[in-house]
């Protein structure tokens, strides 16, 4: 499939809320239709970090009801106190104001995330992993708790020499990191074409610190396994994304997990633990429960 650059306008809604429903209302409005989102961490230099209100930024495409599908969300969440912004822009104003909302940070004590305007950032720990990202609208900034979950992982059990795969790879960095954490060839995999070209880019941006190794991200779904790209299965097997897309791919999960030294299941809210826990334990299948901030990651014993 060809990825073509994105040159179409697109609306962004600016919706500022508390902090502690932020995730709830962004998964909503991503399910909704909306295309990408981020959340304002910085603006005018000052960070919004240890604020009660923080920022949600959601995109929509252009024709799309934007105006009536966000107030009407906001009012079936019972958000009664946020403010909405909203406004056509061409991509490059989107990157433009990304750019000034995003900088570099710990993702855990030894591994930096770092997007390539921010490298001089005094604050980088000197001897830290640094890893290269610009996420563009693809999901995977590591700011989301399911990312932090994973990367926790990861952390834990990748090996030198390993093989890892991702499916719904989004911006490519949990196998970017697996791939600094000493995985020898990894493999991203999303339906997304934009995600894809993104984690392609972001690859480039680490290629000196990825040298020697096998990096390489597709656009398919969970039957990458019949596709002449796929080689083989990894050590590694990581999803993050919804209970529903396992649900219905099960045969194909089923396959991935059996054939894994470990693998990790991200993107489950804690009010689905019961339901998942039921699908993995009815394919015989013992696990790990991990939980950050109402986020659930099920993982290899």
């Amino acid at each position: 499939m060809e990825i073509k650059e994105l040159t179409c306008k697109f609306q962004q809604v600016e919706i500022t809320l508390p902090k502690d429903i932020k995730d709830h209302v962004e998964e909503f409005l991503l399910k909704a239709g909306g295309l990408a989102s981020y959340e304002v961490l910085y603006r005018d230099g000052i960070s919004n970090l240890y604020s009660e209100k923080t920022t949600l930024v959601v995109f929509f495409p252009a024709n799309y009801p934007a105006r009536a599908v966000v107030e009407l969300s906001l009012a079936l969440l019972g958000v009664e106190f946020a403010q909405t912004e909203y406004s056509l822009l061409e991509p490059k104003d989107y990157l433009r104001e990304f750019e000034k909302s995003f900088k570099a940070f710990p993702l855990t004590h030894n591994i930096w995330l770092v997007p390539p305007w921010d490298r001089d950032n005094p604050a980088i720990e000197p001897q830290a992993l640094k890893l290269f990202l610009n996420p563009g609208l693809a999901f995977g900034t590591g700011r989301h708790p399911t990312t932090k979950l994973m990367i926790a992982w990861l952390e834990k059990v990748v090996r030198c020499e390993d093989s890892l795969l991702d499916l719904g790879c989004g911006s490519g960095i949990l196998a970017l990191v697996a791939a600094l954490l000493g995985a020898k060839r990894v493999q991203g995999v999303d339906v997304d074409p934009l995600a894809v070209a993104s984690a392609r880019e972001n690859a480039l941006l680490n290629a000196a610190s990825l040298s020697g190794k096998t990096v390489e991200f597709y656009v398919d779904d969970f039957r990458f396994m019949e596709s002449r790209h796929f080689k083989g299965f990894p050590h590694i097997f990581v999803a993050n994304l919804l209970p529903n897309i396992f649900y219905q791919n099960e045969k194909f999960l089923l396959k991935y997990i059996a054939h894994s030294r470990s693998w990790a299941l991200g993107g489950i809210v804690s009010e689905q633990e019961g339901d998942f826990a039921l699908f993995l334990r009815k394919n015989n299948i013992a696990f790990t429960l991990s939980e950050l901030e109402g986020w659930l990651l099920f993982s290899s014993l």
